[in-house]
């Protein structure tokens, strides 16, 4: 077991003042441009890029957390990027280093374990996580093989999942349209 803070660099955004933001330049994201699921194209907001700003680059493998709000604790591991990014203020970026798989470190700052954590942080600060918090969270450390053998397995299962609900919603499709017809028969016999 360990401390994140040992497996990545933890940074916070940059405080982007919102009257700097333009038409041109490279995309701020902010808290409301991401979610589990990816980035969000709506109401995308720029900045000039200057060397200053080097330090808040996200990049490919890097995870993003929320820490402040409604959505405090949500994050978003990315896996590739559209277009060059800058993190803005209260967004975490947890860039894994060699010791550790990015993969396996978004796994575990998704379990249980994890978002337990985050809840009571955020119960004490009023929907805030701090980078203390994020830099403590505890992280159970096998070799890295062990840890590309549980992505493996969590992919695999969660492959599964998807494959579930792709035919729960076949059958609710199907259970609807058998209603649909039943009715149709009733009142075609009324």
């Amino acid at each position: 077991w360990t401390r994140l803070v040992k497996l990545a660099d933890i940074n916070g955004g940059f405080a982007f003042k919102s009257t700097a933001y333009t038409e041109e330049g490279t995309r701020v994201i902010r808290i409301s441009d991401f979610d589990e699921f990816g980035f969000k194209d709506h109401k995308v907001v720029r900045h000039p890029f200057s060397a200053d700003l080097q330090r808040f680059t996200l990049e490919e493998q890097n995870i993003l957390m929320a820490m402040t709000g409604g959505t405090v604790g949500k994050s978003y591991f990315v896996r590739s990027m559209p277009e060059p990014m800058i993190v803005n203020q209260r967004v975490a970026t947890i860039k894994v280093l060699d010791s550790a798989s990015p993969s396996y470190i978004d796994i575990v700052i998704r379990s249980e374990m994890t978002q337990e954590v985050i809840r009571k942080a955020k119960n004490s600060t009023n929907d805030n996580i701090s980078m203390g918090d994020i830099k403590g969270f505890t992280i159970p450390l096998p070799p890295l093989a062990e840890q590309r053998r549980i992505v493996a397995k969590v992919d695999e299962l969660m492959a599964l999942v998807d494959a579930l609900e792709s035919q729960i919603t076949a059958a609710r499709s199907t259970a609807g349209k058998l209603l649909e017809a039943a009715v149709a028969e009733l009142t075609a016999q009324a």
